[in-house]
């Protein structure tokens, strides 16, 4: 018996042994390892009769730990040449650093697959905060939603029957939703936000728009939308008829329409403040000065309290002086009224239950109202009328350029522009409170021959707290104030 190093660990063990007690490596691979430095120590002919090692078999996988060395050590120690250096031989390190990169190759094609399983998750089912459309509800206690179990599909649930099953109104994916009657429109953000229509039962589904559309609400019959493709320009479509093709602009961001409704910019029942603007629009002397007559310097005017209307016609250049923010919906305004109307909306909300209020028509540009305009003029041209009649027969329904109280982006209009806002809980806050944030209600009941518009409950006008509170106190309207408050601001 005979004593050798191991030729992993390098301890001293008994070559009678199979595997080092102390490593596990198999003694006859350490006695090739000792052979072997000793024939490289020596200069020794590795084929020449004298050498030990050619009597050593071959160790392979199926006789690892089971060879045995054919020569004899005469009771020498021997020590390996990279025991003695390193205490240890690393035999076999090629392997584990193999296995090592293979584990390493496995955990990164793992969160490979991980990170692309959240983006498509992301992109495909809607995953994210305001991604899908909020649920709406009917009166007959129906719930229309994006369901998230079925990558957040269009379906509705009863809410009436406890034991209910959501049902699937649509394969799509709602990123708006509107509910009108048995009807349901909807953008489908898997569909590049086309806009779809769905029964309420899910019977029936047609496919009304196809462009980029956002920011829809319905009025007067039109379902209103804005063209991400078009440069946000708003469109508007006929509900009750899906087989128009193609869309024609909006000519009013109020939508008036055969059914008389109007925005405070239109107003077919007040054709008067056209004759009042001819009959200021002399030399002054023709008429006395009022509220509903004059004429201001609007560069003398704060910026809150410019005033648009048929008297007083904004340029287009006044497009350039108005920096916009966007309001909760999405919609624009001045820069400088966002925290106000966001804040006014927010004491709303705290203090009514189930509060339903939505900001919906806002800023329009000059430049934009001088489009439609001139698209309506020419409707009356081609009718058959003069230049001045279809002028006159378009302002019925459409705003002169610049004379909108929108294109001052201080204005907003709540739910869709609807005459029965009126009548809401919500409408009676706004009348209670809206000064105490700096707004006014922009046309109100009884002031038509001032404002030269009809009573329109939805449209506020921001005008800074100081004016709204004296506006608010006194039962006034913008004119007037600027008529008895700021009368060295009149030509």
């Amino acid at each position: 018996m005979s004593t050798i190093s191991c030729g992993d660990c390098g301890r001293p063990i008994s070559d009678t042994e199979r595997t080092c007690p102390y490593c596990g490596f198999p003694v006859s691979m350490s006695i090739n390892i000792m052979l072997s430095n000793k024939s490289q120590q020596s200069g020794t002919n590795t084929r020449g009769s004298h050498n030990p090692s050619r009597h050593v078999r071959t160790i392979t996988n199926k006789n690892r730990g089971r060879a045995k060395s054919s020569s004899v050590s005469h009771g020498k120690t021997y020590y390996s040449k990279q025991a003695s250096k390193r205490g240890r031989v690393r035999y076999g390190s090629k392997r584990s650093n193999s296995k090592k990169y293979l584990v390493y190759a496995a955990a990164l094609l793992i969160l490979l697959l991980v990170i692309a399983g959240i983006i498509f998750g992301i992109k495909h089912c809607g995953a994210g905060k305001g991604s899908v459309a909020s649920p709406v509800s009917d009166s007959s206690g129906y719930t229309y939603y994006a369901y998230s179990k079925d990558s957040n599909r269009l379906y509705r649930l009863d809410e009436n029957d406890e034991e209910a099953v959501p049902e699937k109104l649509s394969e799509h994916i709602p990123g708006e939703l509107l509910l009108d009657g048995d009807w349901l429109y909807f953008t489908s953000t898997d569909d590049n936000n086309a806009i779809y229509r769905v029964s309420t039962d899910g019977s029936e589904e047609t496919k009304m728009v196809d462009a980029s559309a956002r920011n829809l609400f319905i009025e007067s019959g039109w379902l209103v939308y804005e063209d991400k493709d078009q440069d946000y320009e708003q469109f508007k479509i006929p509900i009750g008829d899906v087989s128009v093709s193609s869309t024609k602009p909006a000519e009013n961001e109020d939508h008036a329409d055969s059914d008389g409704a109007d925005d405070g910019n239109t107003d077919q029942n007040a054709p008067d403040s056209d004759s009042k603007a001819e009959d200021s629009g002399n030399d002054g002397s023709s008429a006395e000065t009022t509220p509903g007559t004059m004429k201001v310097n609007n560069s003398k005017l704060p910026w809150n309290l410019v005033l648009a209307n048929s008297n007083n016609i904004l340029s287009e250049s006044y497009d350039d002086k108005v920096t916009l923010g966007f309001m909760e919906s999405g919609k624009k305004v001045d820069k400088r009224i966002t925290s106000k109307l966001a804040e006014m909306l927010t004491a709303m909300r705290d203090e009514m239950s189930r509060c339903d209020i939505t900001p919906t028509s806002s800023y329009r540009s000059v430049k934009v109202q001088k489009t439609y305009f001139e698209r309506a003029v020419q409707k009356q041209l081609d009718a058959g009328l003069s230049q001045e009649e279809a002028e006159e027969k378009a302002s019925e329904n459409v705003a002169r350029p610049g004379a909108s109280d929108h294109n001052t982006g201080l204005a907003v209009e709540f739910n869709d522009g609807a005459k029965s806002f009126g009548e809401s809980k919500e409408y009676k806050w706004l009348k209670k409170n809206a000064h105490i944030y700096g707004f006014i209600e922009r046309y109100p009941e009884n002031k038509k021959d001032v404002t030269g518009y009809t009573w329109e409950p939805y449209h506020f006008r921001y005008v800074g707290e100081e004016a709204a509170a004296v506006i608010h106190d006194e039962g006034i309207c913008l004119e007037e104030y600027i008529f008895e408050h700021k009368s060295n601001c009149i030509k």
